[in-house]
């Protein structure tokens, strides 16, 4: 076994809490924000950092809200599994 420390690809710069769509998200600006997948996975975007502020801000937008209703979708999965 390895205990060797693994650091961030990058330093983050600046955290903010933002809400988007009534929930709230901590965005560490150099990693740009993760992605939810349908089966719950979290991915980021690779190349965030090339990207420009406006396409960054766009696909932030686009992100939190395929987030939202992907976790809304793990939701209801996990409510009918219970039943």
């Amino acid at each position: 076994m390895n205990d060797q420390t693994l650091a961030l690809p990058f330093e983050a710069t600046s955290v903010s809490e933002i809400t988007e769509n009534a929930s709230p998200f901590f965005k560490l600006d150099a990693l740009g924000p993760m992605i939810i997948g349908t089966d719950g996975t979290i991915q980021r975007i690779s190349n965030w950092h090339e990207l420009s502020p406006d396409e960054q801000t766009k696909t932030f937008r686009l992100i939190c809200s395929r987030n939202n209703k992907r976790i809304e979708a793990l939701k209801r999965e996990e409510e009918t599994k219970e039943e």
